[in-house]
């Protein structure tokens, strides 16, 4: 950054200090005629009385001098009239420059907090992709939840000349207080444990303003972006479980995947859709039945605490698309988010097939061991009642009677048996 000297000081400031000038110059004028014209009395007096000294008589006094006098004031008091009211119609101007100047004072501090590590700033720029903020690559150590090794990705940092476009100057401020754990956005505010205080965030904010681009600049950037996503996503429509090779899923990918699908930034995405740092968007039909409230919320967000789409309550951190994206590019996002739903939920119905496939399986399995069992076990109910019969021809006939008695209370009893063993099956039947 190259310093350059500030001057605070505006047309009005520089009109009231020529009139200061001219005012002062005039005095000092009169003064020095003043004391030329008093010129001392021939006498003996060492000091002259100042009642001694002749002045005018009364017709000089109410003739030439009266005159003089009247018209300088008239002269003084129109300069007045004239000078009040058109000083006072400028000041609005005086203050919209004020304004202005403020903002270029912070912008010129701003861009020197936003400069790389090598020109004495925080190294913004090195992300960021520059003092333009149009988007770069940073290398970043990921670590693995599960077994803690490291490795080495280059992960996408956004854009910053719209991002006064797509998110306010609050939502800016909360992303420099607090930073994006997870990724190589640090904390920066002194809340959030960075080394920044609440000026110089003021003036980081400040000089992303400076570099914002117009909204048709940044539709017509977005529109580029999703032209090239779309073409690596025609390239990989024929690989295993790639993502839908349409425009809603390219505009998608380059402006919600970031929030929504975990490792889109480093190129490792995983199921589109299914939550990061943002929600996931599987439940999108759910939240916002009415498709014209779902468009709404995506193009002007929500204010923190502001209720959205069904039993929705915004935290205030989702952007706004309105002057980035098309109306067009918008409804686009939305169907994509809407079919989000629809195949999550198709494939649940295939999980939940698949399951109720294999239960089916399982219970056939379970009666044909259960057979084989009967056939290779011990002996046959017909061979049962026939040993029992035979041991009834052998018998007396009180021991018959008794067998005969036993044998119908054997019956019952199995009997009841097979009654509870019944009402079991139906229970069991219930439960499934």
């Amino acid at each position: 950054m190259i310093d350059r000297p500030v001057l605070a000081i505006t047309a009005q400031q520089s009109f009231g200090i020529v009139v200061a000038l001219l005012v002062t110059v005039g005095w000092i004028l009169y003064l020095v005629a003043n004391v030329k014209k008093a010129k001392p009395e021939i006498g003996s007096e060492l000091e002259l009385a100042a009642n001694r000294k002749p002045y005018l008589d009364d017709e000089g006094l109410e003739g030439p001098r009266l005159d003089r006098v009247l018209t300088w004031g008239l002269i003084s008091l129109t300069l007045i009239g004239l000078g009040l009211p058109l000083y006072w119609l400028a000041e609005p101007g005086r203050q919209a420059g004020a304004v202005e100047d403020f903002d270029e004072v912070f912008a010129s501090r701003g861009e020197g907090l936003f400069a790389a590590t090598a020109d004495g700033g925080f190294n913004c720029a090195g992300c960021h992709g520059g003092l333009a903020g149009v988007g770069g690559e940073v290398p970043y150590t990921l670590t693995d939840p599960e077994t803690g090794q490291l490795r080495q990705v280059s992960w996408y940092a956004p854009s910053l000349n719209d991002v006064t476009l797509r998110m306010t100057d609050e939502q800016i401020y909360d992303v420099l207080v607090y930073g994006r754990p997870f990724s190589p956005m640090p904390a920066w505010g002194l809340e959030g444990g960075g080394p920044m205080n609440d000026q110089q965030l003021d003036n980081l904010i400040a000089y992303l303003h400076s570099i914002e681009i117009t909204p048709e600049a940044a539709q017509e950037q977005a529109a580029e972006l999703a032209e090239a996503e779309l073409t690596s996503l025609q390239e990989a429509a024929g690989e295993e479980g790639a993502q839908s090779a349409t425009i809603g899923a390219a505009l998608f990918n380059t402006n919600c995947a970031r929030c929504h699908t975990l490792g889109w930034s480093y190129e490792e995405a995983q199921r589109p859709g299914g939550g990061a740092m943002g929600p996931s968007l599987y439940n999108a039909t759910n939240q916002f039945p009415d498709r014209e409230e779902h468009i709404g919320f995506v193009s002007e967000g929500a204010e923190n605490g502001e209720r959205y789409g069904l039993n929705g309550q915004s935290n205030g951190r989702m952007p706004y698309f309105s002057q980035v994206l098309t109306s067009e590019q918008i409804a686009a996002i939305v169907e994509y988010e809407r079919l989000l739903n629809e195949r999550e939920q198709g494939r649940a119905e295939e999980i939940a097939g698949g399951q109720e496939a294999d239960r089916g399986n399982a219970q056939e399995e379970a009666g044909a061991g259960g057979e084989d069992a009967e056939e290779d076990g011990g002996p046959s109910s017909s061979q049962s009642g026939q040993a029992g019969a035979d041991e009834l021809d052998d018998g007396e006939g009180g021991g018959g009677a008794e067998a005969g008695g036993a044998g119908e209370a054997g019956g019952a009893e199995a009997g009841g048996a097979g009654e509870a063993g019944g009402t079991g099956g139906a229970a069991g039947g219930g439960d499934q």
